[in-house]
């Protein structure tokens, strides 16, 4: 049975507590030397800002030997320079063209890596240039390397199987087979090359993706953790809680592996995420603005801070930002992001779209892009629009609640509620401690007539965060309806006791809360406890409507007789039984 995910954080934060700044030094340097030296730029960019981390800690007056390999032979080497530096220029063909029949393990990952990129480039250019016809979004298409590599991978295994002992082809394998669809192969080669090198980031990246069941991952690596040779796997645990809407547990590893990477911008950022997603917007954008202080012209993570400006509506800041991610780099993706935020929050949202489309063009696989510009396709009612870019974002990250949340939004607006009533499920089951999925999905509930289910979706809601007048009040009117004054009763009580205590000036209640206290008044009455019935009865309202006003004068009436006679009587009881239908 798979251990709860409490322990599995407990034994990370064990291990990341055990492992002694030498050993962090030498893992992250020889794994970045490998990484920088097959291209693997992504994974290095991760490994070097947790290097600088922990570097930044050190006195300086010690110097890590690197891990570089040395080449069989000056010819290896030469070939080898020669194909990186094309690899480096982008000139992929050319780069595995350069490095045919060369067997040192750098030089035989970048032909194949350089021969997968070439291929990417290809697909990419041929969706460019079927979505241009028609002005909508392309197919994803195939990678026509793919089949070629997988062959040259089962050649060199068959040659002399280093395909099996060498951590970056098996990293390559794994590539192509999640290309393929073949997942359990991917997650099986990926396993295989973090027993070889567990501080393979890469690695680590690609089992993020794969999706694998975190009890899966665990038994795949029992004795290893066992034996606390998984430092890193405090980091996979982390972004995995993160992606599976675990964000306390996930807030618990971030702020933990920031004692170990102090200062880490990539850290910081990550840990913003997990804050913005809570709705602590303040603190996120405390964590954002400490990364802008560490490395100010970063741009990961400044279009999550261009989200935070947005929900707290600061246009100033907002476009301050936007003029220095201008600055750094205008051709960037998160600078476009950040623009496009800009314009939306100016209500100009054809000028938002344009921009998170020049995302797109810059960045096909950036996931908010596609969801942010579903978003502005919904402002401007163009729902087949929305619908396809949010159907785009879900194909690159399916554990991404936003745009399952957008679907539900989109064929609402359609009139369909139960396309509405799905997504907004799958958007609950992904992020299940958001109120506001819930709140989607019982308000999709109720139109439905399901009133049952939707109280129950409510009541989710409401354990989601603190207790909120307007949720309180739904739930309690629901419960009514359904005839559980049992249910309804303790909710309505609770809501005019905030109001009662806010009301300082005892200015008169709220149409709102006058029902409240009319169906409060009618069932204490109803059960023959007249002092609790004029308790409320007596508190200061003004009903506008008519039938409130008659009610509340026919309950007050019956309260009176019924005090002289000290019995209800059936005619007080008729009046409180108009009282509390719904």
């Amino acid at each position: 049975m798979a251990p709860s995910l409490g322990r599995l954080v407990q034994a990370a934060l064990e291990s990341l507590q055990e492992v002694s700044v030498d050993q962090l030094e030498g893992d992250l340097v020889s794994v970045l030397e490998e990484h920088l030296s097959r291209g693997l730029v992504v994974g290095a960019k991760t490994l070097a800002d947790l290097l600088a981390a922990v570097v930044g800690r050190r006195d300086g007056d010690s110097v890590v030997p690197g891990a570089v390999e040395p080449f069989a032979d000056r010819a290896e080497q030469y070939k080898y320079l020669c194909g990186k530096t094309l690899f480096d220029a982008r000139e992929y063909r050319r780069c595995a063209h350069a490095l045919e029949g060369c067997t040192d393990r750098r030089s035989r990952f970048l032909r194949l890596y350089a021969r997968y990129l070439h291929g990417e480039k290809r697909r990419e250019e041929e969706q460019l240039e079927l979505g241009s016809g028609h002005g909508s979004v392309s197919p994803q298409g195939t990678n026509a390397e793919i089949p070629e590599l997988l062959s040259a991978l089962r050649a060199i295994e068959g040659a002399d199987g280093s395909a099996t002992d060498d951590p970056y082809l098996l990293l390559m394998r794994a590539q192509l087979c999640r290309a393929c669809g073949d997942i359990n192969d991917a997650a099986d080669c990926l396993a295989a090359a973090l027993l070889m090198r567990p501080a393979l980031w890469s690695a680590w990246a690609q089992l993020l993706e794969v999706g694998d069941d975190i009890g899966v991952v665990v038994q795949r690596f029992e004795a290893a953790l066992a034996e606390g040779r998984f430092w890193m796997f405090g980091l996979f645990l982390a972004q995995y809680l993160a992606d599976h809407g675990e964000m306390q547990l996930a807030l618990t590893m971030y702020t933990a592996l920031l004692r170990r990477f102090e200062s880490s911008a990539l850290l910081l950022s990550q840990l913003a995420q997990i804050h913005f997603n809570l709705r602590d917007f303040d603190t996120a954008a405390e964590a954002l603005r400490e990364v802008r202080a560490v490395d100010p012209f970063r741009l990961e993570g400044a279009d999550l801070y261009s989200n935070i400006l947005f929900v707290k509506e600061d246009r100033t800041e907002l476009g301050a930002l936007a003029s220095h991610c201008v600055s750094v780099d205008k051709y960037r993706a998160e600078t476009c992001c950040v623009i496009g935020n800009y314009y939306a929050l100016r209500q100009q949202h054809e000028k938002a779209a344009q921009y998170f489309r020049r995302a797109l063009t810059l960045d096909r696989s950036y996931l908010s892009g596609w969801t942010l510009m579903g978003h502005e396709f919904l402002e401007m009612k163009n729902t087949a629009a929305a619908v396809e870019a949010y159907r785009r974002a879900i194909d690159l990250d399916p554990q991404d609640c936003r745009p399952f949340y957008g679907l539900g939004q989109a064929y609402e607006l359609l009139g369909m509620p139960h396309y509405a009533l799905y997504y907004y499920k799958k958007a609950a089951t992904l992020r299940p401690t958001d109120s506001r999925m819930w709140h989607a999905v019982a308000q999709i509930l109720y139109e439905l007539e399901q009133k049952r289910e939707a109280l129950l979706c409510f009541e989710r809601a409401l354990s989601c965060d603190a207790p909120d007048q307007k949720t309180l009040r739904r739930v309690a009117d629901i419960a009514w309806e359904l005839g559980d004054a049992e249910r309804a009763v303790p909710l309505y009580e609770q809501i005019v006791e905030r109001q009662v205590r806010a009301n300082m000036a005892f200015d008169p209640l709220g149409e709102g809360d006058v029902d409240c206290v009319l169906r409060l008044a009618a069932h204490y009455f109803q059960r023959g406890e007249f002092g609790r019935a004029e308790e409320y009865a007596s508190l200061p309202m003004e009903p506008k409507d008519e039938r409130r006003r008659e009610l509340l004068h026919q309950l007050k009436r019956g309260i009176a007789d019924a005090k002289r006679a000290r019995t209800g009587g059936p005619h007080s009881v008729r009046h409180a039984e108009t009282l509390i239908r719904p």
